[in-house]
């Protein structure tokens, strides 16, 4: 993927794509974690190697084989079947070489691909349901404050420079949530302004409002190092996960009513004056791995609440999926219409399974999006509607006032004559919040 590709959501577990480089991995022999034992089968493993082979090979450091595994599942496992690497950071992944699949908690590893690891985390190898291990990391847990001990961590779900996202169940409800934990840098760390600016600004938006599309907020916590946001937990992944899944285009059945639930989303939020601007595959979580899924927007961090008369002027987002009239300035300041242009980006992509600016020859995705023409005729669009292609050309029109809004995208034929998809996912909706239990009071930030 180029630079500007598909981007995974702060929430979620990376995969990647790239195989590993041999400078990746770190020469240390330190105890960095161990895979704990699932099955009878097999000895719990303390990791203190850089590298390590999985497979019915006798090479492999740790060897599957008849003798040691139910004869029924030893067909499950390849000769070479997954590497597990520690690189030079300390960073963990898991490395797919099988033709059977690794699974990371219920979800495949692509053959060739790599996925970090994070602590909790359950392997399976062959099929989702032949769990092997559960990788723990070193003395690695997350520390909840007071106010948050009626929740019990059963795992990470992903980390970055932000801070850690943790999955976590409520004991007295035993309902899983995710807890998203925020540094506070000080004066001297870097990035201290634009990371503190996203984290309030994420908790004050998603505080104000709420929606059945948008993800929710139960409680804030206030730390001196960190603020603790316990959210929605989505056990779906990200939809970028669903949409390269299998490295095809996701049919028009499938994402005529994921589409339709981020329209309804966005609406919500363009009409209380707040303009996303980070809209990407990333930033849309499931519910579950059920189709069609409940969709969510999440990462509000970059979101912006204005005047119905006022116009941005911050350049921000993923350049993929960043509208032209937030790289070139002589649109002047933008509005509103540029989540229209990153939702027509998003449409594009899970119709085609490809996005539709990629970088120019000297690696530059903005001239691209700035000057490169649509292309929707061959390949997978010989099987998309005239209306799909339709909408889609409308909400891509580099001019923002030739664009639709977000209400006209309602409008649209595509949407408006599919009666009973309308109905579907409103009835859907309506069933999925009766099943939640009313937000608890906003509490401010201090």
């Amino acid at each position: 993927m180029t630079s500007g590709g598909i981007q995974l959501a702060d929430t979620q577990t990376p995969v990647d794509c790239g195989t590993f480089q041999s400078q990746e991995i770190q020469k240390a022999t330190k105890i960095y974690g161990r895979l704990s034992s699932c099955t009878v089968y097999l000895h719990s493993i303390v990791l203190d190697k850089p590298r390590y082979v999985l497979g019915r090979g006798i090479d492999c450091d740790l060897v599957i084989h008849p003798s040691n595994f139910p004869p029924l599942s030893i067909k499950s496992v390849s000769k070479y079947h997954f590497e597990l690497v520690c690189d030079k950071d300390e960073r963990v992944y898991i490395n797919d070489l099988s033709k059977n699949g690794t699974f990371i908690n219920s979800q495949r590893v692509s053959k060739g691909c790599r996925r970090a690891l994070y602590h909790g985390d359950q392997i399976a190898i062959g099929t989702s349901s032949l769990r092997i291990y559960v990788y723990k990391e070193n003395d690695k847990i997350l520390d909840l404050p007071a106010e948050l001990k009626g929740y019990k961590i059963l795992r990470q779900l992903g980390s970055g420079s932000y801070g850690e996202v943790w999955l976590a169940v409520q004991t007295t409800t035993n309902k899983e949530y995710a807890i998203k934990k925020v540094i506070r840098r000080n004066e001297n760390q870097p990035n201290n302004g634009n990371d503190s600016w996203r984290m309030d600004n994420e908790v004050r938006i998603l505080q104000s409002i709420e929606h059945p599309c948008i993800i929710g907020i139960k409680e804030v916590v206030n730390t001196d190092d960190a603020v603790f946001m316990v959210l929605e937990y989505m056990g779906g992944g990200e939809l970028s996960s669903l949409m390269y899944a299998s490295n095809s285009p996701l049919p028009e059945n499938v994402v005529k009513p994921i589409f339709y639930q981020l329209l309804l989303g966005i609406r919500y939020l363009h009409l209380r004056n707040i303009t996303h601007r980070d809209i990407k595959p990333a930033n849309i979580l499931l519910q579950s791995h059920q189709l069609p899924p409940i969709v969510k927007i999440a990462d509000f961090g970059l979101s912006k609440l204005i005047e119905s008369t006022s116009h941005m002027q911050t350049v921000c987002g993923t350049l993929a999926f960043v509208a032209p009239e937030i790289i070139d300035p002589c649109y002047g300041p933008y509005t509103q219409q540029v989540d229209v242009w990153s939702l027509g980006v998003v449409l594009y992509a899970m119709l085609s399974n490809k996005l539709p600016f990629n970088a120019a020859e000297d690696g530059d995705i903005r001239k691209t999006i700035l000057n490169s023409q649509l292309e929707m005729v061959t390949g997978a669009w010989t099987y998309v509607s005239s209306n799909g292609k339709d909408l889609i050309k409308k909400m891509l029109m580099r001019n923002p006032e030739d664009r639709l809004t977000i209400h006209q995208v309602a409008d649209h034929p595509w949407l408006a004559r599919d009666k009973a998809m309308l109905e579907g996912v409103k009835q859907m909706l309506k069933d999925n919040t009766c099943q939640h239990e009313p937000r608890q009071k906003k509490i401010k930030l201090e």
